[in-house]
């Protein structure tokens, strides 16, 4: 109740015909094969088959075969062999070629090794179906990244070859046997020659998958480590630096706040427990847009503008502290930091009658500083750091 396609009987008059395929298919393991070649071969002595019988012999043959090698149109990996490709096959069979599996008991070992870290069952031989179960979750999970972890190249170059032989992965059969191994600097030649070699390889893949996989969390390990060793000068619990953050500046109102410095304090206090989102809500207030969106020399734009709110903050909390009325008087806060005198920090206060008083000298002294904007900064700066000295 049932046939098989399958090759011809060993007295068939067809089997000289089937040989001559199979010996195509052999000759495609080292490169692609166009499938003109095999249909120029058939139509010349000693075969001078009709191209009648071309068009059904060929893709039956195809057909029959399907599985034991890899279809490409136009240098595009055809997965699935079916009619609506044999039909094509038949009116332009010079766009279209295949590559064979090469099979020995060393490759399908190591391919197994593969399939074994990918948690499936091992295969009895290499074919299309096969590649095509063990490529998927690889390309399933590079889809699935974060931008950041697409983007990034704070990752080892082995995780960056590897990643990009994954988003170009076409050929099933190249990107397990030369794109990952050359990837990650390995010569598949000499690899295959032992064995023994295997276990060592897979254990660089899989630790170079997760690699790729964890940037986006080692980036949030380094904004935490920067909020530790650079804003709080110590090591921290999460919880820790979190209620040193709302204490230190528990005395500021918010309706006194700029509204960047408002929404950084509000992320600062906010109920978050976890603290992968707490930093996160933190980067994309201080960075304006999500860390899963950050680029690499964004990175310490980042820690630079999270430092400068800090300090705003901090200014602002220590001022809040004294006893300022705001109608009278002007109050500032300034830490002057240099190579030779370190930081200096000062506190102001002064009437504002008195800052009205000197709108006069004010005027003066710009003029005299001249249009050049650094060079105005920099004999400020050196007349403010002589005052701090004395």
């Amino acid at each position: 109740n049932s046939y098989t396609l399958t090759k011809p009987a060993p007295d068939s008059e067809l089997t000289i015909l089937w040989e001559a395929c199979e010996a195509f298919l052999s000759s495609a393991k080292e490169e692609r094969k166009p499938i003109s070649e095999l249909i120029d071969t058939l139509s010349k002595r000693p075969y001078k088959l009709k191209m009648g019988v071309i068009d059904f012999w060929v893709p039956l043959f195809l057909l029959i075969r399907r599985g034991d090698y890899a279809l490409y149109s136009e240098d595009k990996f055809k997965p699935y062999v079916n009619k609506d490709e044999l039909y094509l096959i038949t009116r332009k069979p010079e766009l279209y070629f295949v590559k064979s599996f090469e099979l020995n008991g060393l490759r399908l070992s190591f391919f197994n090794k593969y399939r074994d870290f990918l948690q499936q069952n091992a295969s009895e031989k290499l074919n299309v179906n096969t590649f095509i179960e063990s490529i998927r979750p690889i390309l399933l999970m590079h889809r699935d990244l974060l931008p950041y972890s697409k983007t990034t190249n704070k990752i080892s170059f082995e995780a960056q070859r590897l990643r990009e032989a994954i988003a170009k992965a076409q050929d099933p059969e190249k990107v397990f046997f030369d794109d990952f191994p050359a990837a990650l600097g390995v010569d598949v030649n000499e690899l295959l020659k032992n064995e023994d070699h295997f276990d060592a390889y897979i254990f660089k893949f899989q630790e170079t998958i997760t690699e790729i996989r964890e940037s986006y969390n080692q980036l949030l390990n380094r904004f935490e480590t920067f909020i530790q060793q650079e804003l709080l000068h110590g090591t921290y619990t999460f919880k820790e630096y979190k209620k040193a953050f709302e204490q230190r500046f528990s005395s500021l109102k918010e309706h006194q706040l700029l509204p960047l410095q408002k929404t950084f304090l509000q992320r600062i206090n906010s109920p978050l427990n976890d603290r992968d989102s707490w930093l996160a809500s933190i980067g994309q207030t201080v960075i304006g847009k999500p860390l899963t969106q950050l680029l690499d020399n964004e990175e310490e734009v980042l820690k630079e503008k999270c430092k400068h709110l800090i300090q705003e903050l901090g200014n602002l909390s220590e001022i809040e502290k004294l006893s300022v009325d705001s109608v009278k008087e002007e109050v500032f806060k300034i830490d002057f930091t240099s190579h030779d005198s370190g930081t200096i920090p000062h506190l102001i206060r002064i009437p504002k009658t008195q800052l009205i008083a000197l709108e006069t000298s004010i005027h003066k002294i710009k003029e005299e500083l001249g249009p050049d904007k650094q060079l105005r900064i920099a004999l400020l700066a050196k007349l403010l750091k002589d005052e701090l000295k004395k």
